[in-house]
């Protein structure tokens, strides 16, 4: 998951933050997207929290 949201070595493989926004909507769905969105930090600290 982490290599998806950050990779490593190769700045290729990055995308445009609009499609990003596209595939994390996919992925997670519409709540989760406008819950990061309206609470970005907080929201940020849990999922890494919970992820590590």
């Amino acid at each position: 998951m982490k290599e998806w949201v950050k990779p490593v070595g190769d700045p290729n493989r990055y995308e445009n933050p609009l499609r990003f926004l596209i595939k994390f909507k996919l992925f997670f769905g519409e709540s989760a997207l406008t819950m990061v969105l309206n609470n970005k930090a907080d929201t940020a600290k849990r999922y890494v929290s919970a992820h590590d």
